[in-house]
């Protein structure tokens, strides 16, 4: 696994911030309940939730939960993973960042 932090602009520190909430919310859902129906964290963001009910086994290479933080217009996602970094910054983008880079750190051993 690395560790993955995905950066986002958005347009306003309020999205910005309402977007972290609403990843925050989702990683929670997928990492603890999501045989549950998923909550509509995305819908104020036009999102349709059935495409991002993932299941943390079968979708995921999550071990912990992965965490999002705003500050300003940025939000950055802090995540271990070998598989979503893809998906996570297209979810950003879905969710209207108009900026999105991964920034690499460190590589743990398997």
């Amino acid at each position: 696994m690395k560790s993955v932090t995905i950066v986002g602009v958005f347009d306003s520190a309020e999205v910005a911030s309402a977007a972290a909430k609403a990843l925050n919310s989702w990683f929670a859902w997928v990492m603890e309940a999501s045989g549950d129906e998923m909550p509509p964290v995305f819908e104020d963001f036009g999102l349709d939730g059935e495409e991002w009910a993932w299941d943390r086994d079968s979708d995921t290479d999550w071990e912990e939960t992965p965490m999002a933080r705003a500050k300003g217009t940025s939000i950055r996602i802090q995540a271990w993973t070998n598989e979503t970094t893809d998906m996570l910054q297209g979810l950003l983008e879905s969710m209207g960042a108009y900026e999105v880079e991964e920034e690499e750190e460190v590589e743990e051993e398997d």
